[in-house]
């Protein structure tokens, strides 16, 4: 991955609830970190690995088809954060300063190492 991690559809196919005020956060969090992560492009989700549930979905490997992305995200993920959804989040949840700090170091990371985000004969 771009930055050497990516996040996981939960084992067991168990939804994330979001009625739970920590379930909200773990909805925010698995689709913070995945953005993060890069994992959302499917040119970097080549990296993830093999046996990865998402890289399957995604990329329709081992039998998963055009729908089963969509099925992870209708039942067990929630769909990807909409912008006025996520303004919301940020502006009230007190764990945003460590999200922020997470983000500035990957920032930090970016400009001391850009090479390692270059994908092969391509642009960081």
């Amino acid at each position: 991955m771009a930055h050497r991690f990516c996040v996981e559809v939960p084992e067991n196919d168990e939804p994330i609830d979001l009625v739970d005020h920590h379930g909200a956060d773990r909805y925010h969090g698995w689709w913070m970190l995945a953005t993060l992560s890069e994992q959302l492009d499917g040119a970097w989700s080549g990296l993830m690995p093999e046996d990865s549930t998402w890289r399957q979905a995604q990329r329709q490997e081992q039998g998963r088809d055009a729908f089963a992305l969509q099925h992870y995200m209708d039942t067990i993920l929630g769909m990807p954060i909409d912008p006025l959804t996520l303004g919301k989040w940020l502006a009230s949840n007190p764990s945003v300063a460590t999200w922020m700090e997470l983000v500035e170091a990957l920032r930090a990371l970016r400009a001391t190492a850009p090479q390692r985000f270059a994908m092969e004969g391509g642009e960081p």
